[in-house]
C-alpha cells in the first residue's frame, strides 16, 4: 500500500500552506519573546529553563491562537 493517499487534499491548498507560516511565524515571534522577557539564551540555558521557555511559549501561543482558556493547562516543570 505505499505511496496510498488517505483522505481529501484540502480545498485550497495555497491558504493552508500560508496559514501554516503564519502559525509558524507567531511560534518563533513567541519563543524569542518569552527568552527575550525571561533573559534565557537558548544554547546556554539549563534543562530546566529550557522546560520552561518550552512551556511558557505553549501556554502564550495557545492563548494568542483562541484555544479557550480552559483547554490550556500548563504542565509546569519536570521534576
Amino acid at each position: 500500500m505505499a505511496g496510498k493517499i488517505v483522505g481529501r487534499p484540502p480545498e485550497n491548498i495555497q491558504e493552508e500552506y500560508w496559514e501554516g507560516q503564519r502559525n509558524s511565524e507567531l511560534w518563533y515571534n513567541t519563543f524569542f519573546e518569552i527568552c527575550r522577557k525571561y533573559n534565557i539564551q537558548w544554547s546556554k540555558a539549563t534543562e530546566k529553563d529550557r522546560d520552561f521557555v518550552t512551556e511558557m511559549t505553549r501556554v502564550t501561543y495557545q492563548n494568542r491562537i483562541g484555544v479557550p482558556k480552559e483547554q490550556i493547562h500548563f504542565f509546569g516543570p519536570r521534576i
